[in-house]
């Protein structure tokens, strides 16, 4: 086996596997997707940002507009899902488990959102998406606090899930 510099590389077509100490658990799948991005064409750097107009965000995104598409949201996530505020979400969840969450908010409200990308970065891939710009209900209120939300969804008919 030719373990190249680093020790980590099989000879290609060797049979043989790379060193296991050296390869890293893939417990959050930000590696499997990013892996997945590159393989659709789907990783994307922060020169395109630059054609972008940036807008106030919410906790979770930094949010642009496409000037192109203007009825359209671009929001990134911090890297690792980190909110923009620098705090850790609570509880965390993985990229998977964000892009359910999204899948679901598209089946449930019909929010549109699209997947469009992954810009790695060091400390952690941030993930690109895109949603249709929709008029707050409350124009004086447009960003309303959890308890608001909250009671609202059970005015409608949602549960609270203990741990959820």
């Amino acid at each position: 086996m030719d373990a190249g510099a680093g020790g980590t590389h099989a000879q290609a077509g060797s049979g043989e596997f790379a060193n296991p100490s050296s390869i890293r658990p893939d417990r959050d799948g930000a590696r499997s997707l990013e892996a997945f991005a590159r393989q659709c064409g789907c990783i994307l750097g922060y020169g395109w940002l630059i054609s972008l107009d940036q807008r106030d965000g919410g906790q979770q995104h930094e949010t642009y507009v496409d000037l192109n598409a203007p009825s359209w949201r671009i929001k990134i996530t911090g890297p690792n899902l980190v909110l923009i505020s620098g705090r850790r979400r609570i509880p965390e969840i993985t990229a998977l488990e964000y892009l359910q969450s999204c899948h679901l908010a598209n089946l449930v409200f019909g929010d549109h959102i699209e997947f469009l990308g992954v810009i790695p970065t060091e400390e952690g891939p941030r993930l690109v998406i895109r949603q249709p710009e929709v008029e707050a209900a409350d124009v004086e209120n447009p960003h309303p606090m959890k308890p608001a939300i909250n009671r609202w969804l059970r005015s409608v008919g949602f549960e609270y899930d203990e741990g959820a």
